[in-house]
């Protein structure tokens, strides 16, 4: 891959983000994080990710606001968002579909290799 894809993640769990930037490293991406709302809606902005995966549980403004923002915004409103939250009641997954996150996973229940597949998938589109 010469010039691989920038990932955005907004986590504030250290751990979370550490496996995740781990692993899509490990697939050949570039990995940038944020551990706020705000230091991520900044970076989707200057950085120009192709994709942002985002927490729901966040410091100040939480996942579905941050979700929110970035497609309110011309700059970034065509970046592709995962949500990947501790969170589990419907009603935040079909916040985020309806608020334009292209896939929800649960941190709980979340499968490595269908993450990584989504995240594949949703570069190529």
């Amino acid at each position: 891959m010469s010039n691989p894809a920038k990932i955005l993640i907004i986590e504030d769990d250290r751990s979370t983000r550490r496996v995740l930037e781990l692993h899509l490293g490990k697939d050949g991406y570039s990995v940038i994080a944020a551990q706020t709302g705000e230091e991520g809606l900044a970076m989707a902005e200057t950085e120009k990710p192709s994709l942002v995966i985002i927490d729901i549980v966040l410091p100040n403004i939480n996942g579905l606001e941050v979700l929110k923002a970035l497609k309110a915004k011309e700059t970034t409103r065509d970046i592709p968002a995962i949500v990947v939250s501790g969170v589990s009641e419907k009603e935040y997954r079909e916040q985020a579909m309806a608020g334009g996150a292209a896939e929800f996973f649960i941190k709980a229940d979340l499968h490595l290799e269908q993450f990584l597949e989504s995240v594949s998938r949703l570069l190529k589109k």
